[in-house]
């Protein structure tokens, strides 16, 4: 579960980078920087995607070096992966479209995103063994 944990821990700091940003990113689109705003958004978001894809892609590998109470675990965290790594796609891509009509919404499924992605994940790195 080695390289399991270290793709996760990979997203948990791209992603707190991205959370990081996104409060300096807020700060410069409400000064009427709409550019500036829009490249900021570009730089945090550079790099999630990648990171959120490699763990995705390593929890699947790893599924079948595992026993066998670990695939349920394994397998709720690919769903919320793929629906935090969606999150935050659609806030990047509110962000770069200035939808500011879709803003609240867009970033009010963050949280909860997070947080499931954030639970799964502590499951299967605390529970999870290799055969």
């Amino acid at each position: 579960m080695g390289t399991f944990a270290r793709a996760h821990q990979d997203v948990i700091d791209e992603t707190q980078q991205f959370s990081d940003e996104l409060q300096a990113c807020v700060q410069i689109g409400s000064s009427g920087d709409l550019t500036g705003f829009r490249t900021c958004m570009q730089d945090a978001y550079s790099g999630v995607e990648e990171d959120a894809d490699l763990a995705i892609f390593v929890a699947e590998d790893t599924r079948d070096d595992v026993a066998a109470q670990c695939e349920q675990a394994l397998t709720s965290y690919n769903s919320s992966s793929r629906e935090y790594r969606s999150v935050l796609a659609d806030v990047h891509d509110v962000s770069n479209r200035l939808d500011f009509d879709a803003f609240e919404t867009t970033f009010a499924r963050l949280t909860p995103a997070a947080s499931a992605w954030g639970s799964d994940g502590s499951i299967v790195v605390t529970q999870c063994e290799s055969k």
